[in-house]
């Protein structure tokens, strides 16, 4: 008999305490929904603040690699990182999504040897 009042307490301060706790998650849901709208208004605001021109050119490095490996960067992007690779490749990578603005940017390029080599060969 005293097993199944416990039983009931139990169950009663369940029942109690579930919408209780139910309340708080819905009000954490509202403040993360208000944080996302806050957030895109700030990334719109950004975005409206770049200057923007009628004429969008492409950008492209030309990668052509052989008995090496080659490491591209756009902006102190790591890019191509398929081309860390010991077998020889050609490639055109498009590069308008690792410029930020107009203006000036940069690129690196770091040539280096096959796997278990020393060197660089005559060949690379």
């Amino acid at each position: 008999m005293k097993m199944k009042s416990s039983m009931r307490q139990f169950v009663f301060i369940i029942a109690f305490l579930l919408p209780v706790l139910c309340k708080g998650q819905a009000i954490d849901n509202l403040e993360n929904k208000n944080m996302d709208m806050k957030v895109e208004e700030f990334l719109e605001k950004q975005a409206s603040l770049m200057k923007s021109y009628p004429v969008k050119p492409m950008y492209y490095i030309q990668i052509n690699k052989q008995e090496c490996k080659v490491i591209v960067s756009v902006n102190d992007i790591l890019i191509g990182h398929q081309f860390v690779k010991d077998e020889g490749q050609t490639m055109l990578l498009p590069i308008n999504a690792y410029l930020r603005s107009s203006g000036e940017f940069s690129y690196g390029i770091e040539v280096l040897p096959k796997k278990n080599e020393l060197y660089l060969t005559d060949k690379a």
